[in-house]
């Protein structure tokens, strides 16, 4: 099952689910779209890792007409990857000290207590 967390709000929203091009697209139409809207009107280009969500044509024709930018190679280099590095990062803190999670709601709730203990 994947997840993934957005924030447009103060309160992240976890999204979970095996994620199908379609839903995956629609995920990006109700959460990034309206932030990129709100607070990214200009110099915005949209990075994603390669999952075949990710990675599909229709998903690719989406994000072509629905962002004005979209980096289409992925970076070989793990300095380059940013989303790598943020996700490596968040990871360590949820899970730090090997740390497991029995039940959903106890991950969501450290998942948001990390969350907003980030600093820019």
């Amino acid at each position: 099952m994947g997840r993934g967390l957005f924030q447009l709000s103060d309160i992240p929203r976890v999204t979970q689910g095996q994620k199908q091009s379609k839903t995956y697209q629609e995920t990006l139409a109700s959460h990034l779209v309206p932030f990129v809207d709100i607070f990214c009107r200009t110099n915005l280009t949209f990075q994603h890792d390669n999952p075949s969500t990710h990675a599909s044509k229709s998903t690719s024709q989406w994000l072509t007409s629905s962002m004005k930018s979209v980096l289409s190679v992925l970076a070989i280099n793990p300095d380059l990857n940013f989303i790598g590095s943020v996700q490596g990062k968040f990871s360590n803190l949820v899970y730090g000290n090997s740390k497991q999670y029995f039940s959903v709601e106890v991950l969501k709730l450290d998942i948001e207590d990390v969350w907003f203990k980030l600093q820019p």
